[in-house]
Order: C-alpha cells, then structure tokens, then sequence
C-alpha cells in the first residue's frame, strides 16, 4: 500500500509539472521536430551530392608496345577499352593489365600522358553529352607504376593505373547539376 501511495504522489506532482510547464515543453517538441526535419533534409543532399557514383569507360591508345590482359577489354567496336567501373569521388580505383615492348628491336621509354579536361568526354542519365565544361582543370587523378620506365625488347611488366575523381565541391555541383551518371576518356600511352 505504500509503495501504491508513493506512486500516486509522484504522478501528481509530474502531471502538475506537466500542466505549469505546457508552452516550456511544447517549444522543446516543435524544435526537436523541426531540427530532425532539417537534418534529414542536409542528409539527403549530402547524398545526392557528395556520395555520386559514376560509370567510366578509358579508351586506351598505344604507339610502340602492347597491351593486353588485366582489366583490359575490347568494346563492341573493337577499341581497346579499360572499364574502370562505378566511382565514387574521392575513392580511387585501380587497373591492371601488362605491357610488352615487342614492336621495337632497342629499349624504349614509356610515357602515359595526363588525363585533362579537354580530353573527358562526360554523358548525362540520358546517356547525352554534356557540353558545359567543367569548373576545375584535373576533374580526375590519374598515376601508374610505370610512366618514365624503360622496357627492353620482349621485356614485359604487369602495369598498374589508379584513378581518382575530384571531390572538389564545384565540381560535385557541376556533376549533380549536370546530372553526369558517366564519362569516357582516352588514355595515351607512348613509347618514345
């Protein structure tokens, strides 16, 4: 029974409580609503934003060695293709594939040229170009393991290729703007 009383007392003095604090805790509710709508309403920009994924294709070009194997394919018109697969900014991938210098009789020196703008083609969900250039000059990382070695006749290496997309905030802008799904580029590779 006592314990039954002390219970008792206790839910009249919160519902007193309750009664004298009316506006204290309604303002409390509206702005624990009104702050989860807000954050949820952030969350799903930052995610259409900043977690893109975007589909690439390179297609490779080489003078002076071939390539072959690895990730390498050839695509439905026969170009030497490398898919690089879905990519996320920020997140850099990488590709393999192997290198043999058995077009020249002498040692020859490989050069993989840079990735630039000028030389991305980017497609919007309509698979349609996008003809407004981007806002950043290197929208894309590109390195290897072997830009600058030199390869003896009938030498071979097994070549490495990293890309990273720029997670560059102008550049998430142009792509959620321009609503790019995925993009192309050539890659050069030289034997000089």
């Amino acid at each position: 029974m006592k314990f039954l009383v002390s219970d008792l007392k206790f839910l009249s003095t919160a519902a007193q409580f309750i009664k004298r604090s009316k506006k204290a805790i309604l303002l409390i509710v509206i702005s624990s609503a009104i702050t989860l709508l807000i954050s949820t309403a952030i969350s799903i920009w930052l995610g259409e934003v900043h977690n893109m994924r975007i589909a690439s294709i390179g297609t490779i070009t080489v003078k002076g060695v071939r390539v072959y194997d690895g990730d390498l394919r050839n695509d439905a018109g026969g170009k030497l293709v490398l898919d690089w697969g879905t990519l996320y900014p920020g997140v850099p991938v990488t590709r393999h594939f192997f290198i043999i210098n058995n077009e020249s009789n002498v040692p020859v020196t490989l050069i993989m040229l840079d990735v630039k703008s000028a030389n991305i083609t980017f497609l919007n969900s309509n698979r349609e170009v996008v003809t407004e250039p981007p806002p950043i000059t290197k929208p894309f990382q590109l390195s290897c393991n072997f830009n600058n070695t030199v390869l003896k006749p009938d030498e071979e290496i097994y070549a490495t290729l990293t890309l990273e997309v720029s997670s560059n905030s102008d550049f998430l802008k142009y792509l959620a703007r321009n609503d790019i799904s995925g993009f192309g580029f050539d890659l050069v590779l030289i034997a000089a």
